[in-house]
């Protein structure tokens, strides 16, 4: 599986969420996100590619609040899987979350919401109407949950995958080259698209859009000197053939501190020491437009 890119977080105002002990952090996404399968009957979900918590587990947790996560890994921005056809994709995750909810997104909830763009991007595929497609699709689900109920919109736009090893490995530094250069259009479209967004709903006090620079912080979180001599650009999980790990549990010398050590879990998804450097970033990020931890888990 890949790992995925731009995320969008959806919200009431903090005014809203707080005050009765039940608050929800709601999530849409791919591969970065995905809890795995919930027993006895989740219909949602198929892997969790981490070490341990990802990035919406640790936003909850400083949040205290309950996660009900509808990420589904290799989701792509419509209906649509990177591998398979007719469910969890981003649109798919929006109509069933409303679904199970009467249409409506509830008054107490905060909603985080990471297309698959990322998954897009695996295609090669950089064309303007290609882009542009994927904008369109982020935008119509970002009015759709703003029409059922969400008020406060913070949108991530998509990191930089080729910094992984999976990328290094796979691909031609001009294939690089050119992802990289096709995240950058696709961010610039998406910000346009955002601020034009914002725009439409300008006359109504409730509904703000706030952008927020995934790919930077992304890019200053893997590079950083603590992640750059302290988890290094290697993997973990030995199953994964194509990627083999550097370490792994099962070995007479591990100790209790070998799983912090690296970066990635396998060659496209983080581990979870990257997820919580995330997750306190996206935290301190949404408590400067005043969205902070209330109530009770």
């Amino acid at each position: 599986m890949k790992y995925e890119g731009i995320f969008v977080f959806l919200c009431c105002a903090a005014t809203a969420v707080c005050g009765n002990g039940k608050d929800t952090l709601v999530v849409f996404g791919a591969g970065y996100e995905d809890n795995g399968v919930s027993m006895p009957d989740d219909n949602v979900g198929l892997h969790k590619y981490s070490t341990g918590n990802n990035w919406p587990d640790y936003v909850a947790e400083k949040l205290k609040m309950k996660l009900q996560n509808y990420a589904v890994a290799g989701a792509l921005t419509g209906i649509d899987n990177y591998y398979f056809k007719g469910w969890s994709g981003n649109q798919w995750q929006v109509d069933e979350y409303l679904r199970n909810n009467r249409g409506t997104v509830k008054s107490n909830a905060l909603v985080g919401f990471m297309t698959g763009g990322i998954n897009e991007m695996f295609y090669g595929i950089y064309t303007e109407a290609f882009l542009n497609g994927m904008v369109t699709n982020t935008t119509n689900q970002i009015k759709q949950l703003i029409r059922a109920g969400a008020t406060v919109v913070f949108v991530l736009n998509i990191p930089d995958y080729t910094m992984a090893p999976g990328a290094k490995k796979d691909n031609t530094e001009a294939a690089n080259a050119n992802a990289r250069t096709g995240i950058m259009n696709h961010n610039r479209k998406m910000a346009t698209a955002l601020s034009s967004l914002s725009n439409e709903y300008r006359n109504n006090r409730n509904i703000k859009i706030v952008q927020i620079d995934f790919h930077t912080l992304w890019r200053d979180s893997i590079n950083s000197k603590e992640f750059k001599n302290t988890f290094g650009f290697h993997c973990i999980d030995r199953d994964d053939i194509e990627y083999p790990a550097d370490i792994y549990y099962q070995s007479t010398t591990t100790t209790n501190r070998d799983m912090m050590k690296y970066a990635f879990y396998d060659g496209y998804h983080p581990a979870t020491a990257v997820h919580y450097d995330v997750a306190n970033n996206i935290v301190a990020q949404l408590g400067a437009v005043g969205i902070t931890a209330c109530g009770k888990k």
